[in-house]
């Protein structure tokens, strides 16, 4: 089946998923905003670990330079011994991780390897503790 829009305005179907494109082949990912969708914010926890490349061995000012930009970001955030846990608004938390980056090019770090993991639920509200506190319940049962 091919599902043709004529804008990217246009309300998706139920079913699309994928749409292939009208020229040159391939497919575009579409996505169907959920019911209510435009009331809520996504919540999201991450795992962020920044690497500075260019300063040397340690990387501690780099990191520290990181989390206070999180703290001022108003997000809770847990330090780890290889990167920081996140927990708050996809756009705060990503727009967090972007300034994250200016802030160290602009204090010389001449390049920057990120990796993220992150994940979303719309099924209940969950934090960092709840999912800590799951696994440490089922270890004690």
């Amino acid at each position: 089946m091919r599902l043709t829009l004529k804008s990217v305005n246009d309300p998706l179907p139920e079913f699309a998923i994928n749409a292939p494109l009208e020229k040159g082949g391939g497919y575009r990912i579409l996505a169907r905003r959920l019911p209510g969708a435009h009331n809520r914010t996504m919540k999201v926890i991450a795992d962020l670990c920044v690497v500075p490349i260019g300063v040397g061995v340690s990387v501690s000012k780099e990191v520290a330079i990181c989390e206070r930009i999180l703290a001022a970001a108003g997000l809770r955030t847990h330090l780890h011994a290889y990167g920081t846990n996140i927990e708050g608004d996809w756009d705060r938390v990503f727009a967090a991780v972007k300034q994250c980056h200016e802030a160290l090019h602009t204090a010389g770090v001449p390049r920057i390897s990120t990796s993220m993991r992150f994940g979303t639920r719309i099924d209940r509200d969950q934090t960092m503790e709840d999912k800590v506190r799951s696994v440490e319940d089922k270890l004690i049962s």
